[in-house]
């Protein structure tokens, strides 16, 4: 778990949904991310999963769950899945109507008609984890979309008359960005872990090639 990027999840959900999110699979409920691209589902789950250290997610578990298999997605136990945003259409009869969705690209977090409701974190321990959070990684989310915490929090805190319209139209941009970068994710990903990619080339020279009479033995 110490090698993954952990900013990933930081980048597409802010502070309060990843608590959310932790928080549910900690009171063992059924959760779906939502993403165009695979390398954010997969990257996602897996961050999720070491955040329960030293707990263990030991349910229903398919980070990037394909098309055939939706049925699994109302299944009557706890379940951690991932389904693309084209596959999600084919899926939206087969969620259960207790299932956490939770959209990768869109920071939104949509509960089931059923879904229980979460116990109250105590107001002290959420109070100290959130500000620990916020000071490490509050900016991370800001930051893929192109902004900083302080202005949104200058311009949202602002008494001037066009406040509202210069928000809507700092987020909007912010949105757009963000979405431009997103879209690039599964591109990335591929170009850097590919069989045919530099950076597994560089790997192979590193660990050093065979020599003629490693081969002819």
């Amino acid at each position: 778990y110490v090698a993954l990027p952990f900013g990933a999840l930081f980048e597409c959900l802010d502070v309060s949904n990843v608590l959310f999110v932790w928080y549910s699979l900690t009171l063992e409920r059924k959760v779906l991310l939502v993403s165009s691209q695979c390398s954010v589902l997969t990257v996602c789950a897996e961050i999720l999963c070491s955040l329960l250290f030293p707990m263990q997610w030991s349910h229903l578990y398919i980070p990037t769950i394909p098309r055939f298999l939706t049925p699994m997605l109302d299944a009557p136990m706890p379940y951690l899945c991932g389904i693309t945003r084209e596959n999600m259409a084919y899926a939206v009869g087969d969620i259960s109507d207790e299932t956490i969705v939770v959209d990768l690209d869109q920071n939104v977090i949509t509960t089931g008609p059923y879904t229980p409701e979460l116990p109250p974190i105590p107001h002290r321990r959420r109070f100290k984890l959130e500000t620990a959070l916020e000071q490490h990684v509050g900016d991370v989310f800001w930051n893929a979309r192109g902004l900083r915490k302080e202005q949104v929090d200058k311009v949202r805190n602002s008494k001037k008359p066009n406040a509202k319209e210069r928000l809507d139209d700092l987020l909007d941009n912010a949105e757009h960005i963000w979405q431009m970068r997103n879209k690039g994710f599964d591109e990335a990903f591929n170009l850097v872990y590919a069989p045919d990619s530099v950076r597994n080339s560089n790997d192979d020279q590193l660990r050093g090639s065979p020599s003629e009479g490693d081969a002819s033995s």
